[in-house]
């Protein structure tokens, strides 16, 4: 079933909003709606697309935008003092030393390079797939979608208590699901 009534452009500005002013509530959103995937469907450039879908990667851009932004002001900016005659900590370098998504030195890591060789690998055979658009769109629902969950979870772990935020949100879509399931059995 494809959601005609809304649009996907509307999701995204939602989902953009949310995730710009409030990430933990856009991933508890995210995390109680996965099981309502099939809800709201709809096809962007021969790709199918579901509102989940949509949600975690805007959530995981904007963190993504937000940490570079971030590493690119000056230390005196973001609260650390730096002193006149030092350069600010900005740039590159900076990204570096204190890790994009919060993360120190990511590349040494074994939970960051094996979901990034995962992607490669998926890439890969949704490159090689005779089935064309499809094998973009399990692709995408199978590969990005949980690494990206993965690594918003990761970077927000200061920010979450692993029942309340994850788990919490998790059940409650199932319970919606299973209501859902139940009223329309009978």
């Amino acid at each position: 079933w494809h959601d005609t009534m809304t649009s996907p452009w509307i999701v995204l500005a939602a989902s953009l909003f949310l995730a710009w002013f409030a990430p933990t509530i856009a991933l508890r959103l995210v995390l109680a709606l996965f099981p309502f995937y099939a809800i709201m469907r709809w096809t962007i450039a021969g790709v199918p697309v579901t509102f989940p879908e949509i949600a975690i990667v805007v959530l995981a851009g904007v963190m993504v935008v937000r940490s570079l932004l971030s590493s690119f002001r000056p230390r005196s900016l973001s609260g650390e003092k730096f002193h006149l005659g030092e350069s600010p900590s900005n740039g590159v370098r900076s990204l570096v030393r204190r890790g994009l998504l919060g993360m120190t030195k990511w590349w040494g890591y074994p939970w960051v390079i094996l979901p990034l060789l995962w992607l490669v690998v998926g890439t890969i055979a949704a490159i090689g797939s005779p089935a064309g658009m499809r094998a973009w769109g399990i692709w995408k629902a199978y590969f990005v979608t949980p690494i990206a969950v993965f690594f918003v979870i990761r970077a927000l772990r200061d920010r979450l208590d692993g029942i309340r935020d994850i788990i919490v949100p998790l059940a409650i879509g199932a319970v919606g699901v299973a209501a859902i399931g139940v009223w329309r059995h009978w």
